[in-house]
């Protein structure tokens, strides 16, 4: 669209870093942005967390994560609607646990818990959209 904008900022940091392989390492990422109200859907939004290599020196080949997710939609979005969709913010939590089976097959554990955008001031007869806790589990083969 003609005029809009958007600005992002992304960080990370280590904590920690094997002393006897650099590669290994865990520490704290995040990430802030903010767009124009229109035409873009998503005003702002941001996510930080905690992730890397697993401390357990027995197991080189894990990787953990836990993050924090917050989006705040732009008035667009919000007025799309308002007695249909009382669009209001997303978030949630995600925590993950990578399991390096081999160098190349992992499987990754993986649970959410979302706060869904519908649900802060519902007009009557609306249906509320509860708090969701999703479960996953991943399988990677690497050829």
């Amino acid at each position: 669209a003609n005029g809009s904008w958007s600005i992002f900022y992304l960080a990370d940091q280590a904590l920690w870093v094997d002393p006897n392989n650099p590669l290994r390492s865990w520490g704290l990422f995040g990430n802030i942005g903010l767009a124009d109200n229109g035409p873009s859907p998503i005003r702002w939004s941001t996510y930080v967390g905690l992730g890397g290599s697993s401390p357990l020196v027995s197991r080189p080949l894990d990787s953990f994560g836990l993050g924090y997710f917050f989006v705040g939609y732009s008035d667009p979005v919000r007025n799309l609607a308002p007695r249909l969709l009382d669009v209001g913010n997303d978030q949630g939590v995600e925590m993950f646990y990578n399991i390096g089976v081999t160098p190349w097959f992992h499987l990754t554990p993986d649970l959410q818990v979302l706060d869904p955008a519908r649900g802060r001031t519902l007009p009557p007869n609306a249906r509320d959209i509860d708090t969701a806790l999703v479960l996953g589990l991943r399988a990677k083969i690497d050829f």
